[in-house]
């Protein structure tokens, strides 16, 4: 049965898009300022502490000086750390009240989990990445990798259950879940790759684009396939999975999205 855009679906894949692009900068926000506290906890100075994240282009903290290399471990792995548990903290807060008025918050937690877990996975042999870092400083790298995988998993059955709040019910088609998740998320990374073009030819923040654009085409792909039986899942612990998404879900998720971004810009750049 070929995919018709209704009213219902383009509200899911409004409120989809402005959670989204709230929660995936968000989690960029949390990753670095966690990378930040440690450092300054660790004794570097404040003043020689620089955090620049820009909503479409690479976060990244500097540090005068350069970081010790006495230094390198438990601050590289504070800023996954920041993001996955304190998006999974808001996640519990919210579950028993969620409505799709809290789903981009909801959403920083499966997000979070899975960025994370790809993150380290896929910066294994970047020169300066947390996880080079931290294997550096003795953690080991199986114990590592099974770790961002379990990180994967958990974030895939977490989504899951999310997108239901953004009314996309577990009856809904395969063909026709994997439209709306991903026509709900990719548009934030397409516009990251035109904005990256336009304004900043740099080839990592281009591929770190096409980086964002796959992910999130892959994660539409596994949740949709999970869906049902995470529904049934639910069904069994008799969690709710029957929520209406309205004009003003739509327009408050892309609201939030639009307010992280103008702080961004103002304040962290």
């Amino acid at each position: 049965m070929p995919f018709i855009l209704t009213n219902q679906s383009i509200k899911s894949i409004l409120l989809v898009f402005g959670a989204t692009g709230f929660s995936f900068n968000i989690g960029n926000i949390i990753h670095e300022f966690g990378h930040a506290i440690t450092d300054w906890a660790s004794g570097i100075p404040l003043s020689n502490i620089h955090i620049i994240i820009h909503p479409f282009f690479s976060p990244h903290m500097d540090i005068e000086g350069g970081i010790p290399d006495s230094m390198i471990g438990w601050p590289d792995a504070a800023g996954p750390l920041a993001n996955v548990a304190f998006g999974l903290i808001i996640f519990a807060i919210l579950w028993k009240k969620r409505t799709p008025f809290t789903f981009p918050l909801l959403l920083w937690g499966p997000l979070a989990c899975v960025q994370e877990g790809i993150g380290q996975i896929m910066t294994l042999s970047d020169h300066g990445s947390d996880a080079v870092r931290m294997i550096a400083a003795g953690f080991p790298e199986p114990l590592l990798i099974t770790i961002s995988i379990l990180l994967m998993m958990i974030g895939i059955l977490l989504f899951g259950l999310s997108f239901q709040v953004a009314g996309i019910s577990m009856d809904t088609p395969f063909f026709k879940r994997i439209a709306v998740i991903a026509t709900g998320m990719i548009p934030y990374g397409l516009l990251t790759l035109l904005i990256c073009v336009l304004a900043s030819p740099n080839q990592q923040d281009v591929s770190r684009s096409y980086n964002i654009i796959g992910g999130f085409a892959i994660i539409a792909i596994i949740v949709a396939a999970v869906y049902s039986p995470v529904g049934q899942l639910a069904k069994r612990f008799r969690i709710r999975t029957d929520f209406q998404v309205t004009w003003s879900h739509g327009i408050c998720g892309i609201g939030l999205m639009t307010v992280i971004v103008i702080l961004q810009l103002l304040f962290l750049n």
